[in-house]
């Protein structure tokens, strides 16, 4: 059993350790999140207040980019998908030349 010859010092440690970050992580992105939605709402009604038809007319904008970028970007998750897969595929064969 190869239990005796690792090289963990102290696991209740490293279990706090990674407890904390993952903490630490959620509570920004959480705090991140309503900061966003916050200045997202606010510069909304900032806008609508000098010109409606302006905040419907980047609304429109914003959402017709979204659309056009999620389109063109699905043939793109597959390019590197191969891609990656072509790059292990070379580095195992270089493997078992050596």
């Amino acid at each position: 059993n190869d239990e005796e010859h690792t090289q963990v010092d102290n696991p209740d440690q490293r279990i706090a350790d990674d407890t904390r970050t993952f903490c630490r992580q959620t509570l920004d992105f959480t705090v991140g999140v309503f900061d966003a939605l916050l200045t997202f709402v606010l510069n909304i009604l900032v806008l609508w207040s000098i010109s409606p038809r302006l905040t419907l007319a980047l609304f429109i904008y914003s959402g017709t980019a979204t659309l056009v970028l999620m389109v063109s970007s699905r043939k793109l998750v597959r390019i590197n998908y191969n891609q990656l897969r072509v790059e292990a595929d070379f580095r195992f064969g270089l493997v078992h030349i050596r």
